[in-house]
């Protein structure tokens, strides 16, 4: 037998958690490092999710040029400018999060956008609680209409990913392997911890995706550390490949620029395991 026909195939699953995603919960993507492919895989799930018929929101905290609202950009070319409500208006009180809902390019799939603006939170005078406010706005808004929410989170830990740590009841967190990113989830760890302890004890983490994976010995130690560091999460890796440089370049979600690409076929299956719940229950 070759060692072609004996080879296993792939699968983006590393090791299967105890944590799957119920319907109606808010996920918040995060990692405190950039280039760690939060936005990415915000985008991947939110776009596998929506194509399979489910009815996503995803929320850009993320005030960076070309974070989620460049792929998944706003449908709003009909809505005069100071109409055109995103994230920054809703934790400044100008709006509710409904009127700063937009559909997408994918059916299905509405977003909560995002510009520099979005800085000015963390800029405010400081009001007892205000932590809670992405919280309370998801809660007053129509959640009931949607399967999933989805927070792609800033590079860093300030007062906007405090926020959005507040409101989410579950984690997903993108790792890049390399040394000074691997310490980087050290410190995210300690941060959960201390949100956890204050603030959501119910939140878990329910993913690790490790992002550009590639067939090394460095790749695998990271792996069989965060194997031990959250042993009731999903695992999961995405092959490297050139083709989502170029869906970035092109202002898509893979999914939609190269669907038949390895990223893009990790991202789905990652996507059908851990949101096994939500793809099978009803619709809300």
């Amino acid at each position: 037998m070759t060692e072609q026909a004996t080879r296993r195939p792939h699968t983006a699953i590393t090791r299967t958690g105890s944590l799957p995603i119920a319907p109606g919960r808010t996920i918040a993507v995060i990692n405190q490092k950039g280039g760690q492919g939060k936005t990415t895989t915000t985008a991947e799930i939110a776009t596998h999710l929506a194509q399979q018929g489910k009815r996503v929101r995803a929320m850009d905290a993320d005030g960076q040029d070309g974070a989620l609202s460049v792929p998944l950009a706003p449908q709003w070319h009909h809505t005069p400018p100071a109409e055109r409500w995103e994230l920054a208006d809703v934790l400044l009180g100008k709006c509710t999060l409904d009127q700063a809902t937009w559909p997408t390019i994918v059916p299905g799939l509405d977003i909560v956008p995002s510009s520099e603006a979005v800085k000015q939170f963390g800029r405010v005078a400081s009001d007892p609680g205000r932590e809670w406010t992405l919280h309370e706005a998801i809660e007053a808004s129509d959640r009931d209409y949607y399967d999933a929410d989805l927070i792609d989170c800033p590079p860093d830990l300030d007062e906007m990913t405090l926020a959005a740590l507040v409101a989410a009841d579950g984690l997903i967190i993108p790792v890049k392997v390399g040394g000074l990113d691997f310490k980087g989830v050290a410190q995210l760890n300690r941060t959960l911890a201390k949100v956890r302890k204050r603030l959501r004890p119910d939140q878990v983490t329910h993913a690790i995706v490790v992002t550009q994976r590639q067939p090394n010995a460095l790749t695998d130690q990271v792996i069989d550390q965060l194997l031990e560091d959250f042993p009731d999460a999903y695992h999961a890796a995405v092959r490297a490949t050139i083709r989502v440089g170029e869906a970035g370049f092109a202002e898509q979600p893979v999914l939609l620029y190269a669907p038949e690409c390895t990223a893009a076929a990790d991202y789905r299956e990652i996507t059908r395991v851990v949101f096994a719940p939500v793809l099978e229950g009803a619709a809300a």
